[in-house]
């Protein structure tokens, strides 16, 4: 199962600048942005999860606003599903 998230050009931008360091945050992004294919973003469920977990881990902060197109997507499905949001 994947979720596909329509891109805008900024959320791409932010997605696509350059990772610096070998943390777990930026080994998410890093893999994050394999999953970019034009204006198209390709999740995981797996990749899903490690996006909830880093929210739910550390609040707001810098990784956040890189993310934040696609934590408004996740957030806009779990609402479908009945979830509460991240």
């Amino acid at each position: 199962m994947r979720l596909i998230i329509e891109l805008s050009e900024r959320d791409k931008e932010k997605l696509l600048t350059p990772v610096a360091g070998s943390g777990g945050f930026q080994s998410l992004l890093r893999n994050l942005q394999h999953g970019i294919h034009g204006n198209e973003l390709v999740l995981t469920v797996d990749q899903i999860k490690h996006v909830i977990d880093y929210v739910k881990k550390y609040g707001s902060g810098g990784f956040q606003s890189r993310m934040e197109g696609i934590i408004e997507e996740i957030n806009s499905l779990l609402n479908a599903l009945g979830i509460d949001p991240i």
